[in-house]
């Protein structure tokens, strides 16, 4: 009896769990006080929360470019690297939503580390399935969840809290 694919690929992840934590742990910390705690009130006293969490998305997609074509890394398992940062920017948009809605920088690090532990240990990538399709699916799905938090909180701010920002 041969192994699913995604369950071989999960066990073989397994061995790497705890390096793998620590640098997730890591990176999370430093990038959710960079892009939501800094960056985004910043950006959110210009521009409504949609733009912001926008060019938030972008700096964070380009941030990771140098990293995947000089080093061969920061893009989960050789995801494509426009792949990667369409979803990234569609996800700063969740994470804008998030964060102004609860101010958490600390919600926002497990949100991260929630997000990059998916890609490293759940095969949810075309790397792992061999197809492109469920990530496709799951960026679809993402978008939805977005669109639903615009239209129940308001594009100014993505919030019910206008305080967060004045």
């Amino acid at each position: 009896v041969t192994m699913p694919m995604s369950c071989a690929f999960a066990l073989n992840m397994m061995p790497s769990l705890f390096p793998n934590i620590i640098h997730i742990l890591i990176s999370a910390i430093g990038a959710e006080y960079g892009w939501r705690a800094y960056l985004l009130p910043k950006l959110m006293k210009q521009h409504n929360a949609i733009v912001s969490g926008l060019i938030v998305g972008v700096i964070w997609g380009v941030w990771y470019l140098p990293a995947f074509y000089f080093l061969g890394a920061g893009i989960p398992l050789y995801l494509p690297f426009l792949m990667y940062f369409l979803w990234v920017v569609i996800a700063s948009q969740l994470f804008t939503w998030v964060y102004n809605n609860s101010g958490n920088v600390f919600l926002m690090i497990l949100m991260h580390m929630s997000a990059n532990v998916t890609f490293t240990f759940i095969p949810i990538l075309p790397t792992a399935l061999e197809s492109f399709i469920p990530f496709w699916l799951y960026l679809c799905i993402l978008n939805i969840w977005i669109i639903a938090a615009i239209v129940i909180s308001g594009s100014e701010k993505l919030t019910a809290r206008l305080e967060n920002y004045e």
